[in-house]
């Protein structure tokens, strides 16, 4: 599995103050990155895009890599308390602007707040993978509230629950028959997230909005985009 660099730098940062020499026992002493669980490599990698993201909106002027140093790791760090990230340098500038600005943008995401990762602990799951000490039913819960990820998105009804028609499957789900009539089918969620499928003559279409940015994405078939929608 390869792993963006920003995601790990953030993973890299994560073992090694999880894997202290202080701590009485070390369960994660011969563990490295890619021992982590893949859904939390997920959420870590999909924080990181956002908040790249974010600092291109809203701060085009400021570049996040004008210094040598790991980016994902100050994430970590920045967000953890551990005032040892070089965004947490009051002597800098640039420094102080990133860390700031960092804030802001976890703030802005559910469960938000300037040390967001402060009282994250690791466990090792099932196969010896690594993730957030939890319960194994809880974890895809757990997972996007440490990182601020939107709920998954579901299907909408007008009337709120499935429809029965010529327009709708058993599972109340558009036919090709509907899409052809240029009905759209409908996805959301309670903190504003949504999208919407309908037809193109090659191709199906996804628009809509995750979390304040607009999403435009095309498939070449439809259980794609179903399946693009119910993860996204």
């Amino acid at each position: 599995m390869k792993l963006a660099p920003d995601t790990a730098a953030f993973l890299e940062t994560l073992l090694f103050v999880s894997d202290s020499p202080d701590h009485e026992k070390r369960p994660f002493q011969n563990s490295t990155i890619y021992d982590f669980h893949p859904d939390f490599v997920a959420a870590v990698d999909s924080f990181i895009s956002r908040l790249r993201e974010y600092l291109a909106a809203n701060h085009p002027d400021m570049d996040p890599d004008a210094r040598d140093r790991s980016f994902g790791g100050n994430v970590y760090f920045s967000l953890s308390g551990h005032g040892c990230g070089f965004w947490d340098d009051r002597d800098s500038e640039w420094g102080d602007a990133m860390h700031s600005a960092l804030v802001a943008f976890s703030e802005s995401l559910p469960g938000g707040g300037a040390h967001r990762f402060e009282f994250m602990e690791l466990s090792k799951h099932r196969a010896g993978k690594i993730d957030l000490a939890y319960l194994v039913q809880y974890l895809p819960e757990k997972r996007r509230e440490m990182f601020g990820m939107p709920a998954p998105l579901k299907r909408v009804y007008t009337d709120g629950k499935p429809p029965v028609s010529k327009f709708h499957d058993k599972r109340g789900n558009l036919t090709p028959y509907a899409f052809g009539c240029g009905y759209v089918e409908r996805y959301g969620n309670a903190t504003g997230d949504n999208l919407t499928i309908h037809r193109e003559p090659n191709d199906w279409h996804v628009k809509g909005t995750l979390s304040g940015v607009r999403v435009w994405e095309s498939f070449e078939k439809l259980s794609a985009a179903r399946a693009y929608c119910l993860n996204a």
